[in-house]
């Protein structure tokens, strides 16, 4: 593995890690403010995505595009696809008789290969 695609991992695992508090905090938060957990759910997730874009296009890959119409379509697809991917990973897993916590670390593993990879070979490429 080249050295800058090692510091894109480490920079791309400690956006996952923001993004997982972002969520929880939404969850926490929004619920105080008169959302339904449902919206503050959804909420969450939309932060998240214009945080990471943010974060990915900026500092992870660095991309110097100014088509940014493109990049967030080809964002959201990355996600969409990682998110298909961990789901059916997932389910999978609980198919086969694996505890629920174990296969949701599993399938985690699974979206965050898959969107590391879409983004760095084609949304920032």
């Amino acid at each position: 593995m080249k050295k800058e695609s090692g510091k894109q991992i480490l920079k791309f695992c400690i956006v996952g890690t923001l993004n997982a508090a972002i969520t929880y905090i939404a969850l926490w938060l929004l619920p105080h403010m008169g959302f339904s957990t449902e919206a503050s759910n959804i909420a969450g997730y939309v932060i998240v995505l214009i945080h990471s874009f943010a974060w990915s296009k900026l500092w992870i890959f660095k991309s110097k595009s100014h088509n940014l119409l493109k990049e967030s379509a080809l964002f959201v697809a990355a996600f969409l696809t990682a998110y298909a991917l961990q789901y059916a990973c997932f389910n999978a897993l609980l198919d086969a008789g694996m505890n629920k916590y174990l296969a949701n670390l599993l399938s985690l593993i699974v979206f965050g290969a898959t969107n590391f990879l879409m983004n760095k070979l084609l949304t920032f490429k």
